[in-house]
């Protein structure tokens, strides 16, 4: 016990046990050792399966592995220290196992071997791994098709703690194992029943005999207790299964792959630079794109996001949110996995670690019932409401010399200052929450090379820019993407009506909208327009990932079809 290095020297005096781990603690549980005990048997819980090749990484001092060895399993149990080593051999030997003084990361031909290993075991070791990507390639090669990797190890929630600690956060271990070719089976967060172990060992730690190192150790300690207190470090138990897909960012050059999946899953026609113009000429953000990949490498699955800046007027802030823009899974791969393994849900699991959690205030976007039904059951969809649609029959809408007096109507071709200003005067009028419609994101937003756009301006006659709007032509229908209004100049939205109609030729116009503000919906209806159900059975959703917001704050966000990718 002597020869063991610092600090598992002292562990291994003030543990009356053999484990080198945290507890799990309930009402029950008298001592450390009563909790690490509890801890094993939920590892040991998750072994199922009969005489599997198990390799346990990071071995400690060997108890977990001894006790794997004796449910049948063969065991490779592997440590750099030599002494933990010889310790570990001393106390537990078995026929069933062998321990090693050997470097995962060394890959020594006695112990490594290609698909060789059924299970793959992390018991607090995967820490100690600087980069997680390579640790999980490395035991995807050891693994066997369908073998498992089992990783119980504190993680941390809160990434400005990361310099800190050796600790990985958790959405790098997500990233990480979809990259990988991973697929996770169960993932259980158990921080609040092993945190009670930081003050557990600071109480033993006073009553060690000083020696040197020892207030460092306990200051550690002391310190690994508040983070869990505060909740920005957890503990986690995750099973993951090596799979036939990988999923990953999107590579820097443009790849036409995901433009012909679209077209295959949709049977509408996009053009790359569509892509090209969302994705990465996108001002405010780029390439937020998660792909799956088969083993040949064809793409199967997108999950993607554009970055659009959101005003919140309420604390005059502005952050960059993503909106959900292409989802799609290939026909031939939808029945592969159920719910929470399949693979759109596991590329969105992706996308979600990769971009959102610990970066952005809230992602957004507009679903039908089948995708809503599965965010919510799987990704954390929150919906808001359901859509309207508002149509109106320009005919119903009679000319007003009045109104063609007091404002003017021009055609736009980009967004200027005028415009920039009209956001900020009235820009209160709208709710809590806005995208924020200056210059800069309209002349982007309208810039895609697979739309012609109708930009149309309202002017009072000799004054500022009173309205503007943005329609396309479709189907006979003026449809409109875009509006805003001053609300002191309700009657710009009519003489802009009128225009739209001559210029695109139709008589009917429809849009939809969030259900606020108010005042103008109440103006739509006094126009003629007809409010129904928004025909495709559209909700608006988001996810919170660094805001607290619940659906009535979101009942503050002003939208139109153009604040979606369906315009």
């Amino acid at each position: 016990m002597k020869e063991l290095s610092f600090p598992f020297s002292i562990y291994r005096d003030i543990v009356r046990g053999h484990d080198l781990h945290f507890g799990y603690w309930d009402d029950t549980t008298p001592t450390l050792e009563d909790a690490q005990n509890k801890l094993t048997q939920l590892m040991l819980d998750h072994i199922r399966g009969e005489g599997l090749n198990i390799l346990d990484v990071g071995c400690g001092f060997g108890r977990f592995a001894y006790l794997l060895a004796r449910q049948g399993h063969r065991v490779t149990a592997l440590a750099p220290d030599a002494a933990m080593i010889r310790y570990a051999g001393e106390h537990f030997p078995h026929p069933h196992l062998r321990f090693l003084c050997e470097a995962f990361e060394d890959r020594n031909p006695s112990w490594w071997k290609p698909e060789s290993y059924d299970l793959v075991v992390f018991f607090e070791s995967s820490q100690h791994f600087p980069c997680l990507g390579d640790l999980f390639e490395a035991c995807r090669a050891v693994l066997r098709p369908q073998g498992r990797m089992l990783v119980c190890d504190e993680m941390i929630y809160d990434e400005s703690t990361a310099h800190e600690t050796a600790v990985k956060p958790r959405r790098l271990y997500l990233m990480a194992l979809a990259e990988a070719g991973f697929k996770i089976r169960s993932q259980k967060a158990i921080g609040a029943h092993t945190a009670p172990t930081c003050a557990a060992v600071l109480e033993r730690l006073k009553t060690y005999p000083m020696s040197e190192g020892l207030d460092a150790l306990a200051a550690g300690w002391q310190r690994q207790k508040q983070r869990h207190e505060e909740g920005a470090w957890g503990y986690e138990i995750l099973e993951a299964e090596k799979d036939d897909y990988r999923i990953m960012a999107s590579p820097q050059e443009d790849d036409p792959r995901l433009v012909e999946l679209f077209q295959q899953v949709f049977a509408a026609s996009r053009s790359l630079e569509h892509w090209r113009w969302k994705y990465r000429a996108c001002p405010f953000g780029r390439d937020a794109v998660a792909v799956c990949r088969d083993a040949q490498n064809h793409v199967v699955a997108n999950f993607s996001g554009y970055y659009v800046p959101i005003e919140d007027t309420k604390t005059t802030t502005t952050a960059m949110v993503l909106h959900v823009g292409d989802t799609m899974t290939h026909p031939r791969v939808r029945q592969v996995g159920f719910g929470k393994t399949s693979l759109l849900v596991r590329t969105a699991r992706y996308f979600f670690a990769r971009w959102c959690e610990t970066q952005v205030p809230f992602v957004y976007g507009f679903n039908t019932g089948s995708h809503q039904k599965m965010g919510k059951m799987f990704l954390g969809y929150r919906p808001v409401y359901p859509l309207d649609e508002y149509t109106l029959n320009l005919q119903c809408l009679a000319p007003s010399v009045w109104n063609r007096l007091h404002y003017t109507c021009r055609s736009l071709r980009a967004f200027g200052a005028e415009h920039d200003a009209l956001y900020e005067r009235v820009k209160n009028a709208y709710g809590r929450f806005l995208v924020v419609r200056n210059s800069r994101y309209l002349n982007w937003r309208f810039a895609d090379p697979d739309r012609n756009y109708t930009l149309l301006e309202v002017r009072r006659r000799f004054g500022p820019v009173a309205a503007y709007l943005v329609a396309e032509k479709k189907n006979g229908t003026a449809v409109i993407g875009d509006l805003f209004l001053d609300p002191a100049h309700p009657g710009a939205l009519e003489r802009a009506l009128h225009q739209l109609g001559r210029t695109l030729g139709v008589q009917t116009v429809s849009l939809w909208m969030s259900q606020t503000p108010s005042w103008l919906t109440a103006h739509l209806s006094r126009l003629g327009f007809d409010r129904q159900p928004e025909r495709q059975g559209l909700w608006f959703v988001y996810v919170p990932f660094q805001s607290p917001l619940d659906p009535k704050d979101m009942e503050g966000f002003y939208f139109t079809r153009a604040d979606s990718d369906l315009f």
